[in-house]
């Protein structure tokens, strides 16, 4: 069948005058298109995989909340739809990554529905072009696919135009040549000088990483660290130290227990999830993370909440290697997907989600003696409390006037501020009283956080790392 294949797609790559007539109708190409894609067993094998693979992106939990009362075991959530590839995107933005620009992005789609309806065989190419749009509603990942059938449609199309406007002229093919050449590097040109004027986006900061270095300099060998999965192999490269979740460890069940301490609004349930999961050590020795979901898996799910508080409550857990907890400015910014994470419910798949907003230096103006904030668009109002972040520490001012006052945000009352990177983060009381932003943003001397979490490095604005008490009884 693969001769076969190959052989259909040889009589389609010659010319008109090379290829019988019947190649260019449009149900015989279809057809010997159905024969190929089943004759290879692609819907049994590779599409199969592909479609469960895009299943991921439908469908957040996975298993279904509605057989929650005699199933055995948690619903854990999805990772897709945090990771920053699969952001959703407008069809504007999705156009013009195709072809640089929203405008020849539709033009390249009118193109291609003339170059099919003229020339049947170019349906092959229809699959990339959908892909593609889907981004709008599986992801901005998708968008790599459609980028050279644009470019296709788009050439063929000039083509033809060049062929009817010099019909005459005697050497229309190095014109038309020149012409397709000219597009090419004008897009070209725009490429490069828009990726050029790109900023430098390093995967962590300077004295984050400072602080992973310090770290490794100090802790034991068999110590783990608990940090977002997003920089997982980094806090191992500069650490030297494994790590619980990573980017290549980070199922539903393997960041729940990460997320769960980081959101966390109780400093001694989040201590107590550390020490509980470090008592379930991967068997694999080859393989970093904790395993506290095969306890869990064999819970019926009905009974989950309270097997878990009883554990978290528990403090005789046996000493394991030291635990360090990383709190970054990073995290504050995504908020939003470790609290989705954290504050899911293992037994409805229900959560509760923080609601942030990140600003760049200059996007947001603040008046700290009011307590008000105000953003490019126009839009701002009062806030409850401002915390600048630098280098010598945290300056928290309340403003408990603006509680009562009409023009206080709705949701986004708490601001931070790195007043060394000029970022600053709006956030709601959920990122607020969350265990991230408390470790970053309070004194680690705090009565309801020293006895959990002791601080070993501290890096601010951008990272702190705490170490885990694991023996509550000393």
């Amino acid at each position: 069948m693969g001769g076969a294949g190959t052989l259909i797609l040889c009589l389609f790559a010659n010319g008109p005058r090379m290829r019988p007539a019947v190649m260019d109708n449009f149900w015989f190409a279809f057809a010997l298109f159905a024969l190929l894609v089943f004759g290879l067993h692609l819907v049994q094998d590779p599409l199969a995989g592909a479609f469960e693979k895009l299943a991921l992106y439908f469908h957040p939990t996975t298993a279904s909340p509605a057989d929650a009362s005699g199933a055995i075991g948690p619903i854990y959530p999805r990772i897709v739809q945090s990771i920053i590839e699969a952001k959703l995107v407008p069809v504007g933005e999705i156009l013009s990554r195709g072809a640089f620009f929203g405008w020849l992005g539709w033009l390249a789609l009118a193109c291609g529905a003339a170059v099919m309806a003229l020339r049947p065989s170019a349906v092959l190419l229809l699959p990339l072009a959908a892909l593609h749009l889907a981004s709008v509603k599986l992801g901005i990942r998708f968008s790599m696919f459609g980028g050279a059938v644009f470019m296709i449609f788009l050439g063929v199309a000039l083509h033809w135009l060049a062929k009817a406007v010099l019909r005459e002229y005697p050497r229309k093919a190095l014109v038309s040549a020149g012409a397709q050449l000219a597009l090419g590097l004008a897009l070209l040109g725009y490429c490069h000088a828009a990726y050029a004027r790109l900023p430098l986006t390093p995967v962590l900061s300077r004295s984050y990483a400072e602080g992973l270095i310090e770290l490794g300099s100090v802790a034991p060998a068999d110590s783990m660290v608990w940090s977002w999965w997003d920089w997982g192999y980094a806090t191992q490269y500069y650490s030297g130290l494994k790590t619980v979740v990573d980017g290549g460890r980070h199922a539903g069940s393997d960041v729940f227990p990460v997320g769960f301490v980081l959101a966390s609004d109780s400093p001694a349930r989040a201590a107590g999830m550390v020490r509980f999961a470090s008592q379930h050590p991967l068997s694999d020795d080859r393989t970093f993370g904790l395993a506290p979901n095969e306890v869990w898996d064999a819970i019926p799910r009905n009974g989950l909440s309270a097997a878990l508080d009883e554990e978290l409550a528990r403090t005789d857990y046996p000493v394991s290697p030291p635990q360090y907890l990383v709190v970054s400015w990073k995290n504050l910014t995504i908020a939003k997907w470790i609290t989705y994470f954290g504050n899911w419910n293992l037994e409805s798949g229900v959560t509760e989600q923080a609601s942030v907003n990140n600003y760049n230096p200059g996007e947001l103006g603040i008046n700290v003696q009011r307590g008000a904030v105000m953003s490019r668009q126009g839009g701002g109002g009062l806030v409850k409390d401002i915390t600048v972040l630098d280098q010598n520490g945290a300056q928290s001012q309340t403003y408990f006037m603006n509680s009562v006052s009409p023009q206080l945000l709705p949701t986004q009352q708490h601001l931070v501020v790195n007043k060394m990177s000029g970022q600053s983060v709006l956030m709601d009381r959920i990122a607020a009283r969350s265990l991230m932003a408390r470790l970053l943003t309070c004194d680690p001397a705090d009565p309801e956080i020293a006895p959990y979490f002791k601080l070993v490095v501290d890096k601010l604005p951008f990272a702190r790392i705490y170490e885990v008490v694991q023996n509550l009884n000393e």
